[in-house]
């Protein structure tokens, strides 16, 4: 399926810009032409929200209709993987949850914490039976490299 075998993401996967209204929310008919453009181009998939940056930027119910315009697009679950990582861990198990129910392939949770608010975030999904995630990267705050 498009560079999906089995239970691992394969493939170029693009980080999706969101364009914005105005008013500041998503412009859903060019959010969805962009994604179609990638996936025409040969990516295999699209990960919006994720690491381009404005998606803390928006709200969870922004979020969430952002998935739902791509899906409602005609764009396979299986080639979406949105970021889903919040400020607010309530918010980001949230939109991991949207994310599993709409089918989406995985999500991509960035978060910019410590240790112990990604290990809670791995042991509720762990729990709850929810192996459909992919923790992406952690950066901590006041670390230099």
């Amino acid at each position: 399926m498009h560079g999906n075998s089995g239970h691992f993401i394969e493939g170029l996967w693009c980080a999706t810009l969101t364009p914005l209204v105005a008013a500041g929310g998503i412009d859903h008919p060019r959010f969805v032409a962009h994604a179609r453009r990638l996936l025409t181009q040969g990516v295999v998939g699209i990960a919006p929200f994720g690491t381009t940056g404005e998606g803390p930027s928006l709200s969870t119910a922004q979020r969430r209709a952002g998935v739902e315009a791509l899906l409602a697009a005609g764009i396979a679950p299986a080639r979406i993987l949105p970021g889903t990582g919040c400020a607010s861990l309530a918010e980001t198990i949230e939109l991991t949850q949207h994310a599993v129910a709409a089918g989406c392939v995985g999500t991509l949770v960035l978060l910019f914490y410590n240790g112990v608010i990604l290990g809670a975030v791995t042991a509720d999904y762990v729990a709850a039976g929810q192996g459909k995630f992919l923790v992406g990267w952690l950066l901590r705050h006041g670390h230099t490299w």
